[in-house]
């Protein structure tokens, strides 16, 4: 193979040295995590387009974690590329093609508490809040309990409309690719199937919640939640949202709050019943309609 020759080699805190010598000048305290990561970044930026070696950047998160960071020896501290075919949480895997589109991992709560860590925390609530005038939409009262969110059925619509007609295509096929192709079992084993999935045919897509339940994970956490909220964080909490029909065409959310001690079963069969009784264009109910 023939082509241009690059070297990225500068006169920055990285200089000709390989990992092994960077390595040891952060060992020595000569330079530190962050000015490894911003020189890293640098080149990067520089060469990037020209090399079109680089299929996904998260800079800032690299420069949250190198600020953040205590070098502990061996390669502690030097900056690296990930290839693009080994999973990192919260980023896509697109296996070196655009043919192939990333999606994000599994529904889990320590990549959510990560994103809302190195996002602003409550900062992203208000943002969005703002961005896309959302009438209920609060956040937490306590900053760290991200799962604590305030929202209402109405600005879940318009968060599902925002992403439907709003979003760009590739951040759109992202999201709705992923909320299509929802797994039965969640992450902790709960089966969310219930509401929209149980009550139309194949083609929604759904992003589910709930609390409270025993065995759920976050299971007992609302000792800790706030009572002064205004609002029940401790009943049993049961939500089906999502889109269904051609093209999204319908929006549906449906919140539940149920009674301490209600079985999951019987939740399950409660929201799957109210939401079988909405009037939904576009969509195709199931042979048993969600019964």
């Amino acid at each position: 193979m023939t082509g241009p020759r690059v070297h990225v080699f500068a006169a920055d805190a990285l200089g000709d040295r390989d990992a092994t010598a960077v390595a040891r000048t952060i060992r020595r305290r000569e330079i530190s995590p962050g000015e490894a990561v911003e020189a890293a970044i640098a080149r990067a930026e520089r060469f990037g387009q020209q090399i079109e070696a680089i299929a996904y950047a998260d800079f800032d998160a690299a420069l949250t974690r190198a600020a953040a960071m205590t070098p502990d020896g061996g390669f502690s501290g030097v900056p690296t590329f990930i290839k693009d075919n080994v999973d990192v949480r919260g980023l896509p895997t697109n296996h070196g093609t655009r043919a192939y589109v990333g999606r994000p991992a599994a529904s889990d709560d320590d990549i959510a508490s990560s994103f809302w860590v190195e996002r602003g925390g409550t900062a992203i609530v208000t943002r969005m809040a703002q961005k896309l005038s959302l009438r209920d939409t609060q956040p937490p009262a306590q900053p760290g309990q991200w799962g604590s969110t305030m929202m209402s059925p109405r600005d879940v619509a318009a968060v599902y409309r925002f992403v439907t007609s709003t979003l760009d295509d590739e951040s759109r096929k992202i999201i709705t690719d992923a909320l299509s192709d929802a797994n039965r079992n969640a992450a902790d084993g709960f089966d969310q199937y219930f509401g929209i999935p149980s009550v139309f045919d194949a083609g929604f897509s759904i992003k589910q919640g709930w609390s409270g339940f025993h065995g759920s994970s976050g299971y007992g956490t609302d000792k800790a939640k706030p009572s002064d909220s205004g609002l029940d964080l401790h009943s049993e909490a049961l939500h089906t949202t999502g889109t269904v029909g051609p093209d999204d065409r319908t929006i549906i959310a449906v919140y539940t709050l149920h009674p301490r001690g209600t079985p999951y079963e019987q939740a399950y069969a409660t929201v799957t019943r109210l939401t079988a009784g909405l009037t939904v264009p576009g969509g195709v109910r199931t042979q048993t309609d969600g019964q």
